[in-house]
């Protein structure tokens, strides 16, 4: 009975012991950076770690989906003008992105940016012919639902914001590819037009 009472004093002296011991015992360095979302320049780049090649998180993270020059193949391309505020918040939480060392993800996010291309050539928005060119293959004609798109009548965006579908169109399959007039028009006629 003693030979307890002891081996409980002893197991409550390291249950206090520990968190203390523990701090004595942790690296000092300083915690690696987190994602951050930039000022609200949304232009303004990411702070970035030197010595990251961004290229080969690129190759090792995203390539195998958005194809080795960013053309697009199981994913979409990412060679368009895409906002640094919205790379922010999607690399994180994208597939590969999610276990991303958020200093690497900055480096990734500023590397797309810089290399991504802004279109010069006037692009149609009249958003029911970018829907046809855009959207149809997946979503139907009549926004139904078709080859793997769901429905995207205005029944079923009424819990979504204009301003989240313009977002979320950035990163959407053929979303990528349009700019930004042609994005905030179709998202506009999609939440107004049944």
């Amino acid at each position: 009975m003693k030979h307890k009472k002891a081996l409980y004093a002893v197991f409550a002296c390291l249950l206090v012991l520990l968190p203390v011991l523990s701090a004595c015992t942790q690296d000092t360095e300083e915690p690696a950076p987190t994602t951050t979302n930039p000022p609200n320049n949304e232009e303004a780049l990411l702070p970035e770690t030197p010595g990251i090649d961004a290229t080969l998180v690129y190759a090792s993270q995203c390539a195998s989906c958005h194809g080795t020059n960013r053309q697009g193949g199981v994913g979409p391309g990412l060679t368009k003008n895409i906002t640094i505020a919205y790379l922010s918040q999607w690399v994180p939480t994208h597939r590969t992105g999610v276990q991303l060392d958020p200093r690497l993800a900055n480096s990734l996010i500023n590397w797309l940016k810089v290399n991504s291309t802004v279109s010069t050539v006037p692009q149609p928005t009249e958003p029911a012919f970018v829907y046809a060119l855009n959207c149809t293959v997946c979503h139907g004609a009549t926004r139904s639902g078709g080859n793997g798109g769901p429905s995207i009548k205005p029944d079923n965006l009424t819990r979504l914001t204009e301003g989240f579908l313009a977002i979320f169109l950035q990163g959407h399959y053929k979303g990528v590819d349009l700019v930004q007039d042609q994005r905030d028009a179709l998202a506009e006629w999609l939440k107004a037009t049944p």
